[in-house]
């Protein structure tokens, strides 16, 4: 009997133990659907937004989970869809008021959509109920650089990289953090802190991906030079408080807002373009080895209004020597010309920090001042000529708030572009009647687009056209935000009548005005 009995005890044990075992493997298995999230979380921090948006399109959106939801809504707006984000976001808003995921998600998709008080809002108020939320705090980071809080940014930024180190997160490995941290790490002129990222980054590739780990090492040695003695990118150097270049003005020039480079006694048109996310790109072979860079790793980008990718490589220029002012510890890119009366270098003149930047189209001249210099001429301009101050957002760009009909947006002053232009989204908000219009390319190719009658402010400047161009600008969006333009100035729309000084000392933009619009 004792013997029956321990004989069934055993059985007894065996049985349960190997139950134990099955369903607790089961347990730590992720269930279907769990698993369908972690994958499209890993598409997400690979930054492939489009990816995660395709593949949940084919699902019914109302049988998905809230983090699938949430997910899907962030890809949306990181994708320049900001308008589709909202839509689906505000049901679940309305109905999950406290929860901080979706808290933190309505922060991204305000971001997305211009609307900055907004979205500092929502990202607070998900980081005072969850402080360790990782999505709240990268879209903290992103906010302050449109602040243009780089310290700031850099803070929050690593922040999140210490967070996601220490509790194991998948996230400290992301393609997404890398990225962000070149955008704050170049928003902030940093080529030591770039110089580490790339290091790092070239470690994790070395296994998984040579082409990427080649370009990383490219770049870490690049940055690992311009980085020596504690530089600090795009410094301007002048022998006066206040250089003035003159404008190429001639018959020849479709463009009136270049300026002159001179290099091995041969002279190079350069453009001031507000709109060149890069700071600096030169694209005649002949003047990029003149100026004698660092090369480091290929890249691929798009450029203007030029269609496809195009192939060029980073570099970095110790000095670019405009002959009235250098700048010294140049980050850039070499594309080279897509076609042969292509411009010969690019420059954006926001990118400065040193100096106040003025871009005078009355006089047609580019100006150099210290903040000092700058004030004292402010005063002596603002007895003749009225004068607008409007806060200057984006790290990248110029963003100064705008209204139209009664609507808050965001412009761009784009100073390589040509006049006044309209986001198609934003046309449909406004309800203004567009009008289809047709364009025949030299190439052959039709492109359709819109135009609209159109009036805005500038503060108290008005400004306006019978038929500003309408269109989708799909590329033209910040890859990491989804933010973009609602209005979009070019030169034109200056030209003779105003001057524009990008003031990085008081993070404004000054608009001065001689005679009516």
């Amino acid at each position: 009997m004792m013997q029956k009995t321990t004989y069934r005890l055993w059985v007894f044990v065996f049985v349960a133990l190997l139950t134990w075992g099955l369903t607790g493997d089961t347990a730590a298995r992720p269930l279907p659907q769990e698993q369908e999230t972690i994958n499209l979380e890993r598409m997400y921090l690979g930054v492939r937004f489009s990816r995660v948006i395709q593949h949940v399109e084919k699902k019914d959106f109302q049988q998905l989970s809230l983090k699938e939801k949430l997910l899907f809504i962030e890809c949306l707006a990181r994708t320049g869809k900001g308008l589709q984000a909202e839509e689906k976001l505000k049901p679940i808003l309305a109905s999950h008021l406290s929860d901080p995921e979706v808290l933190a998600t309505a922060g991204g998709v305000a971001l997305s959509l211009g609307r900055l008080e907004e979205a500092k809002g929502h990202i607070d108020r998900a980081l005072e109920l969850k402080p360790g939320l990782k999505q709240a705090i990268l879209s903290k980071a992103l906010l302050f650089l449109y602040y243009r809080e780089f310290n700031q940014a850099q803070k929050w930024y690593e922040k999140l990289v210490t967070l996601s180190k220490n509790t194991g997160s998948p996230w400290a490995d992301s393609d997404l953090l890398f990225l962000v941290g070149l955008d704050v790490y170049r928003a902030n002129l940093n080529p030591q802190k770039l110089d580490q990222l790339y290091k790092t980054h070239a470690r994790r590739k070395k296994k998984i991906s040579k082409s990427q780990y080649r370009e990383s090492i490219s770049n870490h040695k690049m940055y690992k030079r311009a980085g020596k003695q504690s530089r600090v990118l795009f410094q301007v150097e002048t022998q006066s408080d206040k250089v003035i270049v003159p404008f190429n003005i001639g018959e020849k020039d479709s463009r009136f807002n270049t300026i002159s480079l001179t290099a091995g006694g041969k002279t190079f048109n350069v453009l001031l373009d507000t709109g060149n996310a890069t700071g600096w790109i030169v694209h005649s072979r002949e003047l990029n080895e003149l100026l004698k860079p660092v090369t480091g790793g290929r890249t691929i980008t798009m450029i203007g209004t030029e269609s496809g990718f195009l192939d060029g490589y980073r570099q970095y220029y110790k000095t670019v020597d405009f002959n009235g002012f250098k700048i010294l510890d140049v980050n850039g890119i070499y594309v080279p010309k897509p076609h042969p009366d292509y411009l010969d270098a690019n420059l954006n003149p926001a990118f400065i920090r040193n100096r106040v930047v003025t871009v005078d189209f009355i006089k047609n001249e580019l100006v150099l001042r210290t903040k000092e210099r700058f004030t004292r001429d402010l005063a002596s301009a603002q007895q003749t000529q009225g004068v607008c101050r409007l806060p200057w957002y984006g790290y990248k760009s110029a963003f100064v708030p705008v209204t139209v009909l009664e609507k808050k947006g965001l412009a761009i002053i784009e100073t390589g572009a040509q006049d006044i232009a309209l986001k198609l989204d934003f046309t449909r908000v406004l309800g203004l009647p567009l009008t289809p219009r047709v364009k025949y390319l030299a190439t052959g190719q039709v492109t359709r687009y819109h135009q609209a009658l159109v009036t805005f402010f500038l503060g108290d400047f008005r400004f306006w056209r019978e038929a500003a161009d309408v269109w989708p600008f799909s590329r033209f969006y910040n890859r990491l935000t989804g933010l973009s333009a609602d209005v979009f100035i070019g030169p034109a729309a200056f030209r003779g009548k105003y001057v524009v000084t990008f003031d990085p000392f008081d993070k404004q933009v000054v608009l001065e005005q001689s005679g009516a619009e």
